[in-house]
């Protein structure tokens, strides 16, 4: 990462996050955020920058790619929004953020697996919140065939969530769907499994009631996100002694695979 900042000539460039991406051509990319808010997309066979997409008014916390079309990508930042990107033409389609959005810091999102126009995301006080691109997808598809200038295209700002919902942590770092369920981490020593449900008689807000717990052992860090494996069948995550923790997800009680 040093070595990318030295590139782009910016030595205040300190990247947090990056997500594996290509194009029509099939041409792989890595798409990275950090501190500055600019996000770049990095050619890898040549070592050069495709585009550097610029809207977000702080930091990049987490960029994830698109399952189902690898040139779209997220973005959540610290001025409390989540941009969606096409890396292929540097458009910024839908800005997810106002009157319902995040009023803090957002940490991480998360993609659904198989309903391309759904995805979570989680901050700085412990709200999750599920959104959807349905009523906005004719602009994601619009930004494939652009060709006018970028700045010229009707980005569209998404203010209210499908769902919210509030733990009761200080905070959530990392989520990950597990199918139509979620994995979340915030600053105790575990990550949850725990289904989104809606109130009744509350539109847009849920409950988070929890089905599963992997306790971390030796975590003291509030901020150490977790990963999971393409297949979904394992979930790891390290603590502050170096050791990795990897459990088996299909496994009832958890399972520790392996440390």
């Amino acid at each position: 990462m040093l070595y990318m900042s030295m590139c782009f000539g910016d030595q205040e460039e300190s990247f947090y996050t990056a997500s594996w991406a290509c194009v029509v051509e099939r041409n792989p990319f890595v798409v990275a955020g950090g501190f500055n808010g600019r996000i770049r997309v990095i050619n890898v066979n040549d070592k050069m920058v495709h585009k550097t997409l610029v809207g977000h008014e702080g930091p990049v916390n987490e960029i994830r790619t698109h399952p189902m079309k690898p040139q779209l990508v997220l973005s959540a930042s610290k001025d409390g929004s989540v941009r969606l990107w096409n890396i292929e033409t540097g458009i910024c389609i839908l800005v997810f953020a106002g009157t319902g959005g995040h009023r803090s810091e957002v940490l991480s999102v998360d993609f659904h697996p198989s309903d391309m126009t759904r995805f979570v995301s989680c901050d700085m006080e412990a709200t999750t919140k599920i959104w959807s691109m349905t009523e906005s997808w004719k602009y994601v598809e619009m930004s494939f065939t652009w060709k006018d200038d970028q700045k010229t295209f009707p980005t569209q700002v998404v203010q209210f969530p499908a769902f919210t919902a509030s733990d009761r942590s200080n905070l959530l770092n990392c989520n990950r769907w597990y199918g139509d369920n979620i994995l979340s981490k915030g600053d105790a020593c575990d990550i949850r499994l725990w289904p989104p449900q809606l109130k009744e008689n509350s539109p847009g807000e849920g409950d988070y009631y929890v089905r599963l717990v992997y306790a971390i052992p030796d975590s003291y860090h509030r901020i150490i996100k977790f990963s999971c494996d393409l297949s979904m069948k394992f979930v790891s995550i390290g603590n502050d002694k170096g050791d990795i923790y990897v459990w088996d997800l299909k496994s009832f009680p958890p399972v520790l695979v392996t440390v």
